[in-house]
């Protein structure tokens, strides 16, 4: 699972930023708001292959302390997503599409590292 939502992240961010330079051009869009929001691409980026590395490691060597970072960063990421799907300045389609698909992932893996939590610390 983890290796499909890591080729979506490469989807998601390709997609996040040619709406956001689409949003740039067509929209009238505050220079602030618009560094800030790809200022938060780039954070929710750098979580995701962080969330990732310690998701990978917690599949690996059943690790619950892995496992538990995997969740914290799970919970993090996940209002930074809701963030860009309801509340940025300007939502198009693009980003509600693309950022349910994100919190799908989310919610699937949060579910199954939450039962393997549990498989773990047996």
């Amino acid at each position: 699972m983890i290796f499909f939502e890591r080729l979506y992240l490469i989807i998601y961010t390709f997609l996040t930023i040619a709406s956001f330079l689409y949003k740039g051009y067509k929209l009238y869009y505050p220079k602030v708001a618009l560094a800030l929001e790809c200022f938060f691409i780039f954070v929710i980026v750098v979580l995701q292959l962080v969330r990732y590395s310690y998701g990978n490691h917690s599949c690996r060597h059943e690790s619950v302390g892995y496992n538990v970072w995997f969740l914290i960063l799970s919970l993090l990421v996940t209002p930074m997503l809701v963030y860009f799907l309801l509340w940025q300045i300007y939502v198009i389609i693009v980003d509600f599409v693309v950022n349910i698909v994100a919190l799908s992932f989310i919610l699937l893996e949060f579910l199954f590292s939450l039962s393997a939590l549990i498989a773990y610390a047996r």
